[in-house]
């Protein structure tokens, strides 16, 4: 604490004390060391900062005490009290104008910081408030998803450029117990199953290929069976449900690759794998499109229906921030064109503008 009679507090956005001589709350707010001279002389609140900073930017009682919705007596005795409290003059009068003294630059000088810095914290908790800004953790089920969301995080910051967006990929493993733990709040999840007491919006359906080499024996088949995979060299991700979705086809099918080597959450890795003749892997269409452009490769569907995967946003239910449902609607509107999927709801979602929030 410092002198005084109530003094000027230590803490930025701290609660006030109240005066009992004045019957006002005194609000508290740190202040450089350069200002701690006015310390030591009283009671300063924000009124009294408010009122100097007023006449020094209207340069007279009467627009100050206009702008402050206060009558011009009534500001003359807030000015008067200040000055009593301090023990100095904070004006002096030339003619109709009044002058600062170099102790009420001082207080105006303090009153810019302070005054500043409230408006910005009352700006932050009105953004907090109304939903319009915060943290917003995501994360995702399998890492191959993380690569077409870097359009989406752009154009939503750009749309609510007050949320800072967070990947949570440890959270991959268990998407639904770090919703409930509040350690994400959006997950991309590839299933509906587990997640029956969290909301899910569907995204899209997407279509996991085998990929092998140009001149494999697959390549140019119409599809394979997971009968095919007995005995191949199989490249799979760690906790990814390309791997998953794949390899339970195959061990239902009585199949077992000759081996299954894991790979870093590197497409590239896996990729420069299968194009140097050394296995197979499997992973979404859209994820492979890029290197299947460059030739050296095939894409060979498993199964004559395909294996087809249905992607969910998944996010706690009841109220969350406008962000969160905005991201949503994000995900939905700028996520792979790959068999998006219409009905019930993408109307609803919000569009990625805050101003709506």
């Amino acid at each position: 604490m410092v002198s005084g009679k109530a003094g000027i507090g230590c803490r930025v956005g701290g609660i006030g004390d109240w005066n009992r001589e004045s019957g006002h709350a005194v609000h508290r707010f740190s202040l450089p060391d350069s200002f701690g001279w006015l310390m030591d002389f009283g009671t300063l609140d924000l009124r009294h900062l408010r009122l100097v900073r007023a006449v020094v930017e209207e340069g007279t009682l009467t627009a100050a005490a206009s702008r402050l919705a206060l009558s011009q007596p009534a500001l003359s005795h807030q000015l008067r009290d200040v000055e009593e409290r301090l023990g100095v003059a904070l004006f002096e009068r030339r003619g109709r104008s009044l002058v600062l003294t170099e102790a009420g630059g001082r207080v105006l000088d303090s009153a810019r910081i302070v005054l500043d810095e409230v408006a910005r914290a009352e700006a932050d908790l009105a953004a907090l408030a109304a939903g319009r800004s915060g943290t917003l953790r995501v994360t995702a089920q399998c890492y191959t998803t993380y690569h077409w969301l870097p359009p989406v995080l752009s154009g939503f910051r750009e749309a609510w450029p007050l949320v800072d967006v967070e990947i949570a990929a440890e959270a991959s493993k268990h998407p639904g117990a770090a919703l409930r733990e509040r350690a994400a709040d959006v997950a991309l999840v590839a299933t509906a199953s587990g997640f029956d007491d969290l909301d899910l919006v569907e995204l899209f359906e997407d279509e996991v290929v085998a990929i092998v080499p140009a001149d494999h024996a697959w390549a140019g088949r119409s599809h394979v069976e997971p009968e095919a995979f007995d005995g191949a060299h199989v490249f799979v991700w760690h906790d990814c449900t390309e791997r998953d979705c794949v390899l339970s086809l195959v061990a239902e099918a009585g199949a077992a690759p000759g081996r299954i080597t894991p790979v870093p959450l590197s497409t590239e890795g896996a990729i420069g794998m299968v194009r140097a003749g050394l296995g197979v892997t499997a992973m979404a269409r859209w994820a492979a499109e890029p290197y299947l452009q460059r030739g050296g490769l095939a894409a060979v569907p498993v199964t004559e229906a395909g294996v087809r995967r249905r992607w969910y946003a998944a996010t706690r239910a009841g109220a969350e921030p406008a962000y969160v449902r905005a991201f949503v609607g994000a995900l939905r509107q700028h996520g792979p064109r790959v068999g998006a999927v219409g009905g019930d709801g993408l109307a609803d979602l919000p569009t990625l503008s805050a101003s709506g929030a």
